[in-house]
């Protein structure tokens, strides 16, 4: 059972990232032998977890918090494999859009179970019920705006989206009181939860995990996931006559943080899955922690 956090977690420094992102010159497309190890690792993994999830479930069985991360392993398994097609074919800035999705959940997950109470994890749930309301009023005052437009109304029919709507109202409505939450009580955002998971280690050793990689993982990359103006300027390389290539690829260590963080927080689901009971108890994770120690937590040395 993995109880601390980001034990796993592998995400390099902020200026060693720059470094290597900005830099003008070509990358070779040549694995390192420890990348290829990491690729290795990483396919083994997957290939593993795959195997583990097979066959049917009856979800109706499942508590709160074995529901909500069983459902959260389903969307990591299915980055990590793309992460894994895109690092094996160089391209580590989109492996690292899916990276920074699978922090995400990772981070929320282990906020929202970490407590006894099931507070968390409704307030979560809630929150996506809220949202989703938002994107129904959206389409109802597009489809007002442009009542003839074809396409909006195959999509989704008015009767369709005001059911929906209602549902997820009431739905709402009844969770906050079976648990006895008000309307002020919400999910805090990403940044907000790596404190409150930072602030609940013992002030001895309270580093500021949680927080640094929301820093160095999520923020620093958003522009590479939402392609602002800074995002869509990271994609040109200077050549020595003052002409520009586009940069389909990046550097071999990039790659390898890539995999190494992917693998890591892949290990982490498994713990997690095996702590919830939804990984068979005579499964061992041993020869991945073995993996993890040897190949993952080494690779800065």
């Amino acid at each position: 059972m993995i109880e601390d956090g980001l034990k796993h977690s592998n995400v390099t420094e902020l200026k060693e990232y720059s470094a290597k992102i900005m830099s003008n010159n070509q990358p070779s497309l040549i694995f390192t032998d420890k990348d290829k190890k990491l690729l290795k690792n990483l396919k083994e993994i997957i290939d593993f977890g795959n195997s583990q999830i097979t066959g049917s479930y009856n979800i109706n069985s499942f508590n709160n918090k074995q529901l909500t991360i069983f459902l959260a392993f389903g969307a990591i398994n299915n980055y990590s494999g793309a992460i894994y097609k895109l690092c094996e074919d160089f391209r580590a800035i989109p492996a690292i859009v899916l990276l920074r999705s699978v922090f995400e959940a990772y981070i929320n997950i282990f906020y929202i179970t970490k407590t006894n109470s099931d507070k968390r994890i409704v307030l979560f749930w809630i929150e996506a019920w809220k949202d989703r309301i938002t994107m129904l009023n959206e389409l109802t005052s597009f489809r007002k705006k442009y009542p003839n437009h074809k396409n909006i109304k195959s999509f989704m029919d008015e009767s369709t989206v005001a059911q929906i709507k209602l549902e997820t109202e009431q739905k709402i409505k009844n969770t906050r009181k079976n648990h006895k939450l008000t309307t002020k009580q919400k999910h805090p955002d990403l940044i907000t939860v790596t404190r409150k998971l930072d602030q609940a280690i013992p002030e001895k050793s309270r580093n500021g995990k949680f927080e640094y990689n929301y820093h160095i993982l999520y923020r620093y990359f958003s522009p590479f996931a939402h392609l602002n103006a800074s995002g869509i300027n990271n994609f040109l390389k200077q050549k020595p006559d003052g002409s520009h290539d586009f940069i389909t690829n990046q550097s071999n260590d990039l790659i390898g943080e890539v995999l190494a963080s992917t693998f890591s927080f892949y290990l982490e689901f498994l713990s997690y899955l095996k702590k919830y009971k939804l990984l068979d108890k005579k499964i061992s994770l041993t020869k991945f922690n073995k993996m993890f120690r040897n190949d993952i937590s080494k690779k800065k040395n």
